[in-house]
């Protein structure tokens, strides 16, 4: 995934910036019916980052993909 959005000049202050992207929202059959990538944009404490997880949209919570 290489999608880098500009923040807009109100979010300079923030700390985090999570991007949730959700494959399955646009294309019903793709094979990644049912994960979630957070992309971390911003992290002013540490690296930004993708991370795969599991959505348990119906607990409205998304989980470590291990744990499934």
């Amino acid at each position: 995934m290489t999608t880098h959005h500009t923040l807009p000049t109100s979010c300079t202050k923030l700390c985090h910036v999570i991007e949730v992207e959700r494959p399955d929202a646009d294309d019903k059959e793709s094979p990644r019916v049912g994960e979630v990538d957070l992309v971390i944009e911003k992290n002013r404490f540490g690296p930004t980052a993708c991370v795969t997880v599991a959505a348990q949209l119906h607990y409205s919570r998304f989980v470590d993909m291990s744990q499934t």
